[in-house]
């Protein structure tokens, strides 16, 4: 039963029940005063007829039919003076019941309104029995209001830390259908809104959900992980309590990118293990080769060595390329943003990498407005740079053609690596950016790549404040686009 149930006075019924208690009231208070004066005028009926007719016969010498005209006049004055007590006493009655009933009919009314929520003080404007219950009304009020008042606060602050929970939160009845959900719950499973009464299995539709429920009432505690969401994207971790017969209370924590970041962990090592055991087998097997001879050989032994060079100089990149990316990626890199003229910084590394593109018959060229400033650390821009260039000249055929283009863009600088090379597909662009992943694997190898490079340089524009992204180039070929913060003069 509610509070508000609980503190209903009792029904005061119609407006005809009223008055009928009211008219009791009356009733009461007219026959007490109608008594009264019937008495008196009874009294005065003795008195008249037992000791007046002697009176007047002995002391005023009076002869009979005189003394039958007084006693008969007596009568009737008697008789009008009954007449006007019965008045006087129906007119005071009157009054005094419609008093009494005022204040009664505020007191139940005011009780009534405190049944509804309607909380006021009554007057005590007397020391009689009513005021006595208006005193007694208003501490009732008033320890009320506190309790009400206190029962609002409670309420407003579970409701505040409910909805601000980043965990979802269901309350269940013991027929499995919702009672309560946060907006955190909302979210997580996908839908608009959730109607109290709707059976939860509407809303979370996995097999490991509908087998959680048995358990908690069986064991009063359960858990589970299950993917939800309307096309279950979803991975959450379900926690159950049963509150006996008040039903049970769900809380679900959203672990997807968790998973996610499990998921990258685990590849990253997998990846890491894989590109160092390359290198230093081949350093191994050389080494044997060596020992088992072949350093003495001069022509094979050469061979050889330099094969453990080139193993080991790529394994030395390898690491000095996850120190830069967790360098990066812990914020200990030391940046400093400021405006460059970015046709300078752009023109350095371009000259840097002309012998490179000239070795291979190919075209790097550059168009890039002097009024260009983006707010960027020049070091950074430069590592940014040759690393899309470089890829950029390994991955086009011989005689192809790479550009540098750059324009102002929404208070942005925008930055284009373009070729006309193989392109990269649509479903490796996403990804294209994690450690260690290559289109090709075997090709990138080949080249001396160690499959973090495009993962440097999205980390070191997310710290410069800018993004990256790849683009189709039309006829062919793919477009790494950058956008850096403008300096506006």
């Amino acid at each position: 039963m509610s509070l508000r149930n609980s503190l209903r006075p009792p029904r005061v019924g119609t407006a005809r029940s009223r008055a009928t208690r009211m008219l009791g009231i009356r009733g009461k208070l007219f026959v007490t005063s109608l008594a009264l004066t019937l008495g008196v005028v009874a009294a005065s009926f003795v008195v008249l007829e037992l000791g007046l007719s002697d009176y007047l016969r002995e002391r005023m010498s009076l002869s009979p039919a005189q003394i039958a005209d007084v006693l008969e006049r007596t009568r009737y004055f008697l008789i009008l003076v009954g007449v006007a007590g019965i008045g006087i006493a129906f007119l005071m009655s009157a009054l005094a019941s419609f008093w009494a009933s005022r204040e009664l009919v505020a007191l139940v009314q005011s009780a009534a309104g405190i049944g509804l929520g309607s909380i006021r003080r009554f007057e005590e404007s007397s020391t009689d029995e009513i005021s006595a219950l208006a005193g007694s009304f208003n501490r009732l009020s008033e320890r009320l209001e506190r309790s009400v008042a206190e029962l609002a606060r409670e309420r407003d602050r579970f409701g505040a830390i409910l909805s601000h929970m980043a965990e979802a939160v269901i309350a269940l009845d013991t027929s499995d259908r919702v009672q309560l959900a946060n907006r955190a719950a909302v979210d997580l499973l996908e839908v608009g809104w959730v109607e109290p009464g709707q059976p939860v299995l509407e809303l979370v539709r996995a097999p490991a959900f509908a087998e959680l429920l048995p358990r908690v009432r069986e064991h009063g505690r359960a858990s589970a992980e299950l993917s939800v969401g309307k096309t279950a994207s979803r991975q959450v971790i379900a926690r159950a309590a049963s509150l006996g017969e008040r039903g049970i209370v769900i809380v679900m924590l959203d672990v997807t990118e968790m998973r996610r970041l499990e998921a990258v962990r685990r590849d990253f090592v997998a990846n890491v293990s894989h590109e160092l055991r390359t290198p230093i087998s081949i350093i191994r097997a050389n080494a044997e080769t060596l020992l088992d001879g072949a350093l003495t050989d001069p022509e094979r032994g050469p061979g050889f060595a330099h094969a453990i060079v080139r193993s080991s100089e790529r394994l030395g990149r390898i690491v000095a390329d996850l120190l830069d990316l967790s360098r990066i990626e812990a914020g200990s890199v030391s940046l400093t943003r400021r405006p460059l003229v970015l046709a300078e910084v752009v023109g350095r590394v371009v000259d840097s990498l002309q012998l490179q593109a000239r070795a291979r018959a190919m075209t790097l060229t550059h168009d890039v407005p002097e009024e260009l400033e983006p707010i960027c650390d020049e070091g950074a821009l430069e590592q940014v740079l040759t690393n899309l260039v470089e890829n950029a000249l390994k991955y086009t055929p011989e005689g192809g053609h790479v550009h540098v283009v750059a324009a102002a863009e929404d208070g942005h600088v925008r930055l284009d690596v373009s070729d006309d090379g193989p392109g990269i597909e649509a479903r490796h662009r996403q990804r294209i950016f994690e450690r260690f992943y290559r289109v090709d694997p075997g090709r990138s190898r080949d080249m001396g790549g160690t499959g973090l490079g495009l993962s440097i340089v999205k980390h070191l524009l997310e710290e410069l404040g800018g993004s990256i992204e790849v683009l189709d180039n039309e006829p062919q070929g793919s477009v790494f686009r950058v956008r850096l913060p403008r300096h506006v003069s």
